[in-house]
């Protein structure tokens, strides 16, 4: 994870995240590491979404639009 981090604010429905915080106790035990249930969703999104490989990926979508 780079360092250079921003805050992000998202709503999402109680029963979301509260089962967020149980898949995260899982993962905690599975892992032997801490693992919040912000650190769930920050890992799908860099996994769903990765960044590019090369920066003319980035020019590429410039383009399109």
């Amino acid at each position: 994870m780079p360092t250079d981090t921003q805050p992000v604010s998202i709503r999402l429905d109680k029963q979301v995240i509260e089962n967020l915080k149980r898949v995260a106790r899982y993962e905690s035990f599975k892992r032997d590491q801490d693992v919040t249930y912000a650190d769930l969703i920050r890992e799908t999104i860099v996994h769903t979404y990765p960044m590019p490989k090369d920066e003319d990926a980035d020019t590429d979508q410039d383009r399109s639009a």
